[in-house]
């Protein structure tokens, strides 16, 4: 459970609202975890299969109201309506004021809050911010380098860490917006983006796409990562690992990336969400699984949570 502390305006009935008996989850004495847990058992398989995309539905029998993960915040949350839409981060980057990063990262954590008051379950109002991009620029012409510190991994890992502080905040119980950690991993050209084949070295895996991701969880405990749609030959998954043939693995499917390397090496202890359209492109795309069942079996043991689209909501039904 993302400990993200709402507010909310009106007098809309709330999950909790009147004590709600027999909802453990609504339990102020139990821990986030405990909590998390009691409401996981109470749904059914079907409504279960509801939360694993992005756009949550509703869950009336519980007054729960739906939710969208996928709130964009690499600059402020001016993508949907009013808001501060501070310089790209390249621009931002070029400063070297690490002190600038995480109070632009705070202003957006800010906005982001009144944005979410509104309650309504909409896209870009949603206190799960994907950001920051920390993807390295090494070719101006990927078209997306704006979105991203530059192509230092140092700055990268510096801009990593500071932004991440700036959303989430210095509380010790919650979170004041929740950062997401993007493009996981070796992710920088937009040409077949869908279907990369990422073949990278272990040293400049190393040394060049890595240290951001890992500065963001160890030292700014990110609570998201979104992996990429790349394939890089880093790793493995439910097919084995890439070193034994010199094979890749999506991301997303990359069992030894998400859950050997971020989860247990480096302790990540939060969400992984896919790429849009990047769980469906396992299949489509790398051609890595053959059918549904398998597919959402590749993401699922390789640490991936949810499905930013439509492909997995399809399991319950």
């Amino acid at each position: 459970m993302l400990p993200l502390s709402a507010a909310t305006i009106g007098a809309e009935t709330r999950p909790c609202d009147g004590g709600q008996p027999g909802r453990q989850w609504c339990d102020a004495s139990r821990s986030f975890e405990e909590r998390a847990a009691a409401l996981v058992r109470a749904l059914e398989p079907e409504e279960k299969a509801e939360l694993l995309v992005n756009d949550w539905a509703a869950v009336p029998r519980f007054d729960m109201p739906p939710y969208d993960w996928w709130t964009e915040g690499l600059h402020g949350v001016a993508r949907d309506g009013v808001a501060t839409s501070f310089p790209q981060v390249i621009g931002l980057a070029s400063s070297l004021n690490k002190t600038l990063w995480g109070l632009v990262g705070d202003a957006t954590a800010t906005e982001a809050r009144g944005k979410h008051n509104r309650r309504d379950g909409r896209r870009n109002h949603g206190l799960t911010l994907w950001a920051p991009n920390i993807n390295i620029n090494r070719d101006p012409r990927w078209g997306r380098g704006q979105e991203t510190p530059g192509e230092d991994p140092a700055v990268n890992r510096e801009f990593a860490v500071a932004y991440v502080n700036g959303l989430q905040g210095g509380d010790s119980t919650y979170l004041k917006a929740g950062a997401c950690l993007k493009h996981f991993a070796a992710y920088s050209q937009e040409t077949e983006r869908m279907g990369l084949r990422a073949e990278v070295t272990a040293q400049d895996m190393e040394d060049t796409f890595l240290p951001a991701f890992e500065a963001g969880v160890e030292s700014a405990h990110a609570v998201g990562l979104m992996c990429s749609y790349s394939a890089p030959s880093f790793g493995g998954g439910l097919k084995g690992s890439n070193a034994a043939d010199g094979s890749t693995t999506p991301s997303c499917a990359n069992r030894e990336l998400l859950t050997g390397l971020a989860r247990r090496k480096w302790g990540f202890d939060g969400y992984v969400v896919s790429d849009c359209g990047g769980v469906a492109a396992v299949e489509a795309r790398h051609h890595y699984t053959s059918g549904r069942r398998e597919t959402v079996m590749a993401v699922l043991s390789a640490g991936m949570d949810l499905d930013c689209g439509r492909y997995m909501r399809q399991i319950g039904r």
